[in-house]
């Protein structure tokens, strides 16, 4: 979750697209974090933002920077995202241990060895790769981390291809090869992995219906099957490349491309192509080859096409949402794990509305907390320790 302030933005038209990214982050996070809160509804189809605009901030940032060496690069991706990652997997895990002995639940007993394996599945990615782990307990949320890891892997080859392209055409059939390879990817996990997409059990909306079930042919003792295969990068290469391609297309022609972009007939464009996705999650399980990637386009052109709207005629509320996706990294990371204690609490404090509103405020205050905490880490020398330690021992070993 690469933050658009964090990129050295150009005056001029550049700035007319950059200055939006941020708000479009916190709408994301917004979305996200009311969609644990509330299941049911479109709000985690924030994701698809985070990526899209992942691949256009790191491409941007390297477009209009001389990037030392990918190895410099790996080092800076690793020092930015990796140590915060891990300490709040740690605080998970330790969270764990502790309210299991405080808040004991007779259904679900603590047992060491399983939160020994779930820790040292966080710390290595392989989360991801197990539907078991993938969203369990106490930090659903991060899945994302494993599937932006992969991401950062690939991203110096998918750039260095994409660079050689000195078209239109080129750039787009760099898009529509690595969309295929999306579709393809998803077609076998959705008829040969029993597939389910992360977000589709939540449809779009509660009075829409329910989407198709998985079809659950495979052993359940086989790991990497129904969202599981979901959490791995290719599953959405596709929109990652729609991100690196806009890069691409606003660095070589800013003008144009802000014109084509921001204007009401693309707002209702993308509103409807949005639409479109959402209806292919109902059509059938054929429907979740491409529409995710369907959702991803749609969603990107109206939500920054109302960025922009929101700045021009709300500008506080676009400030506001702005700082909230400046914090978005730190929100991902912690909402869910103070919404797991406080769940995991409720006993103690659902006897009374009183005590009930105080918790919701005691979570807030904790999020918010959590979030200062962790921003103070990352601007301390410790991630460059931790990190350089961890290569270190990697290449010694």
């Amino acid at each position: 979750m690469d933050n658009a302030a964090n990129i050295n933005t150009h005056a001029g038209e550049h700035g007319v697209t950059l200055d939006l990214l941020d708000f479009c982050k916190g709408l994301a996070i917004l979305w996200v974090m009311l969609v644990h809160a509330r299941h049911r509804w479109f709000g985690w189809q924030g994701v698809h933002i985070f990526v899209v605009l992942s691949g256009f901030t790191l491409t941007y940032a390297c477009r209009i920077k001389n990037t030392t060496t990918w190895k410099a690069w790996y080092l800076r991706r690793a020092e930015r995202i990796l140590p915060t990652y891990w300490l709040v997997a740690i605080i998970g895990f330790l969270l764990v241990l502790i309210l299991g002995m405080v808040a004991p639940q007779e259904n679900y007993p603590l047992i060491f060895s399983q939160q020994v394996w779930r820790l040292f599945a966080d710390l290595s990615f392989l989360r991801n790769f197990f539907y078991k782990t993938m969203l369990a307990d106490p930090n659903s949320a991060l899945w994302f981390i494993g599937l932006t890891v992969g991401f950062y892997l690939a991203f110096p080859f998918l750039y260095k291809t994409l660079s050689k392209s000195e078209s239109a055409r080129s750039i787009l059939l760099f898009v529509c090869a690595l969309s295929l390879i999306e579709f393809i990817y998803r077609a076998v996990a959705v008829y040969f992995l029993d597939g389910a997409p992360v977000g589709f059990g939540h449809g779009f909306m509660k009075s829409a219906g329910r989407p198709p079930s998985a079809m659950q042919e495979i052993n359940q003792n086989f790991p990497f099957q129904l969202w599981a295969p979901f959490g791995i990068f290719i599953s959405r290469i596709g929109e990652y490349a729609v991100g690196m391609a806009a890069a691409i297309w606003l660095t070589d022609d800013a003008g144009k491309f802000n014109r084509l972009l921001f204007n009401p007939w693309s707002f209702l464009a993308g509103l409807a192509v949005w639409l479109g996705g959402n209806a292919l999650v109902y059509a059938g399980r054929w429907g979740w080859i491409i529409a995710d990637w369907v959702i991803a386009v749609g969603l990107m052109v109206w939500v920054i096409n109302l960025a922009r709207a929101v700045r021009r005629f709300v500008p506080p509320l676009f400030r506001q949402m702005s700082k909230l996706g400046v914090w978005s990294y730190y929100l991902f990371l912690t909402h869910l794990l103070v919404g797991y204690t406080a769940a995991r609490l409720y006993k103690l404090w659902s006897h009374s509305i009183a005590t009930a509103l105080l918790m919701v405020l005691i979570a807030l205050a904790s999020i918010v907390a959590a979030c200062l905490l962790l921003r103070r880490f990352d601007g301390s020398k410790w991630p460059k320790i931790i990190v350089g330690r961890s290569v270190g021992a990697f290449l010694k070993s």
